[in-house]
């Protein structure tokens, strides 16, 4: 539990930017199962539930105290033990992963943007799927690096890899 105590004065600031906050951040997380947000105004929790249902593959349901309709997710994911950026301290072990909601429908476009665990800057590629890689990122961890060009590469090849052998086939599906 961590609980951070506001100055009144910042509290509507804060309370403006957790209504704007989507449980779909939460996504590729995988140890925090519930969000607590108070204010003197309000509560809004927010509970992750996980279940596998494939080697690579889980479904994860998001129920948010102000929402009706939970919001589920199937998410893939992988680690690539060949892939090693040139100074090997800035990645334990490399993974990818990729994410969509399973209830959307086709024709909403979603902008979703590419993340380490965390969104980035950078927009997917593919506006309904939400993209993970161990990236390389800029100090303030919203952009991607440059460099290490033939590690980014990697990662590139196993996100096309999963999504051919698994999303695709897992949407079809659905």
């Amino acid at each position: 539990v961590l609980r951070l105590p506001l100055k009144s004065s910042a509290e509507s600031d804060v309370a403006t930017l957790l209504e704007a906050f989507e449980a779909s951040t939460l996504v590729f997380l995988r140890k925090i199962s519930r969000l607590t947000f108070k204010s003197s105004e309000r509560t809004r929790i927010i509970e992750v539930t996980r279940a596998s249902f494939s080697e690579r593959g889980e479904l994860v349901a998001f129920t948010d105290s102000e929402r009706e309709e939970p919001t589920n997710y199937r998410l893939f994911r992988e680690t690539l033990m060949d892939a090693v950026p040139a100074d090997q301290r800035e990645v334990g072990s490399a993974e990818v992963g990729i994410a969509y909601e399973v209830s959307k429908s086709v024709g909403v476009s979603v902008g979703h943007r590419l993340c380490n665990f965390f969104p980035t800057k950078r927009n997917s590629p593919f506006p309904h799927l939400i993209i993970h890689g161990s990236f390389l990122l800029k100090a303030d961890r919203n952009d991607i690096r440059e460099e290490d060009t033939a590690y980014h590469e990697r990662l590139i090849a196993g996100l096309a890899k999963l999504l051919t052998q698994d999303v695709i086939a897992s949407a079809v599906e659905d």
